[in-house]
């Protein structure tokens, strides 16, 4: 199994904060377990609900796992979203205080403590330019177009081994979460006729947040080209025959699984689903509905969310064309 990648820096997301979670992370400072930590109570501009948006730099390099572990292994806090940083560590400090999004009324005043000065700039830009120096770029995060931009005489020589080590290194299998059980990913299933809004939705939820990258997979084919570990998938004007209909309930479940590129295999790890569809899934899987083996409930109970986008659809014929049951 592929060794878990390691980071400093983490970007986390909890909901219904707390007056006492400040003095969580300062105890975690004077422990010396943190180097640096910032955090504001803010609000869903889409749900009105209201988290605690952080960013922290851990004072040694540790996997998902650990950081989990040390941090947030109480019942209160084990929901967590956490991601190693993309970006620099000043873009990652302004998107944990920005104003816009800042809850006037929250549980607490916005916190930050350690040393700023002692966080390292990035896990990225500005490290050696030589091959180790881009490896550990890679391993940190860092996207093949900032590699590119920045090292564009490496890129051309050394690109297909950049792009293998990326593969290897962010793309791990889906982990158990520290509080017993893997964690489900969020599937968002928006479904309408065509012009109404559904992908522009999509799209602009999924690309909202600027430390998380989004993979959006070309239509009609089983290929995942170019997906490298990005935490947020789009599956845009999806139809029931791009899979069979159990790789469809594997690929939004919570478990290990390997996904094709073209010469090979990388384990998907997004822990968010944007689904865009003309039909609800009842209705892009009719043939399945009237089945007593349970199939549609299987994907139903997978799904977070399933959202109308314009008029309600027609009612599809019993069977839709294309179908394949796997």
């Amino acid at each position: 199994m592929a060794q878990l990648p390691r980071s400093r820096l983490w970007a986390f997301t909890f909901f219904d904060p707390t007056a006492d979670n400040p003095g969580h992370f300062e105890r975690a400072v004077d422990r010396n377990d943190l180097t640096y930590v910032i955090g504001q109570c803010e609000v869903c501009p889409n749900t009105g609900r209201k988290h605690l948006q952080g960013f922290l730099c851990s004072s040694q390099r540790r996997t998902l796992i650990g950081i989990k572990r040390l941090l947030f292994s109480s019942p209160a806090l084990r929901a967590v979203h956490l991601s190693s940083c993309q970006g620099t560590s000043d873009q990652n400090r302004e998107y944990c205080s920005k104003d816009e999004s800042r809850d006037a009324d929250g549980a607490f005043l916005p916190f930050t403590y350690g040393v700023f000065a002692e966080v390292p700039e990035r896990n990225g830009q500005g490290a050696r330019s030589d091959l180790h120096g881009i490896g550990v770029l890679i391993r940190d995060g860092t996207s093949m177009q900032q590699i590119a931009q920045d090292n564009p005489d490496m890129y051309i020589k050394y690109h297909r081994g950049f792009h293998a080590l990326q593969q290897i290194v962010r793309c791990v299998p889906r982990a158990w979460d520290p509080g017993g059980a893997y964690a489900p990913p969020t599937v968002r299933w928006y479904y309408g006729s065509s012009g109404s809004g559904k992908s522009r939705e999509a799209f602009t939820a999924a690309f909202s947040d600027p430390l998380r990258p989004c993979y959006s997979k070309s239509s009609g084919n089983k290929w995942f080209c170019g997906y490298a570990g990005q935490p947020i998938v789009v599956l845009d004007d999806f139809r029931a025959d791009w899979f069979t209909f159990s790789y469809l309930i594997r690929l939004i479940d919570c478990y290990p699984l390997s996904v094709e590129i073209k010469g090979g295999m990388v384990e998907m790890c997004a822990d968010t689903f944007y689904i865009t569809c003309p039909l609800r899934p009842e209705q892009l899987f009719a043939a399945l509905v009237q089945r007593e083996d349970g199939r549609i409930a299987q994907l139903l109970r997978r799904i977070t969310e399933i959202r109308l986008f314009g008029d309600e659809p027609d009612p599809p014929r019993a069977i839709v064309d294309g179908f394949r049951a796997g």
